[in-house]
């Protein structure tokens, strides 16, 4: 801003001017694309983070199937053993 007032008071260079508007720009430009890599990262590290809860529960869906499956098989395998020990009797 005080290389445009020195630029319009006749003060200043168009070359310094520019270069003044280029020092700007390029902060602006470098601010809004950290700015921006940074809400990528955020927006990657929460889906990894969902997509881990998601995959755990499942693990954990899965887990509890197989536990089903085992224990009604036990119980069929059990009631088998058990209708032929009544039968025995």
């Amino acid at each position: 801003m005080r290389v445009k007032r020195a630029w319009l008071d006749g003060n200043a260079t168009d070359n310094e001017l520019a270069a003044a508007g280029s020092a700007a720009w390029s902060a602006a430009w470098s601010a809004a694309w950290s700015a921006a890599g940074y809400a990528a990262r955020a927006a990657a590290g929460a889906a990894a983070r969902a997509a881990a809860g998601a995959a755990a529960w499942a693990a954990d869906a899965a887990r509890a199937a197989a536990g089903d499956a085992q224990n009604a098989e036990l119980e069929r395998v059990l009631g088998k053993l058990l209708g032929c020990e009544a039968r025995a009797r």
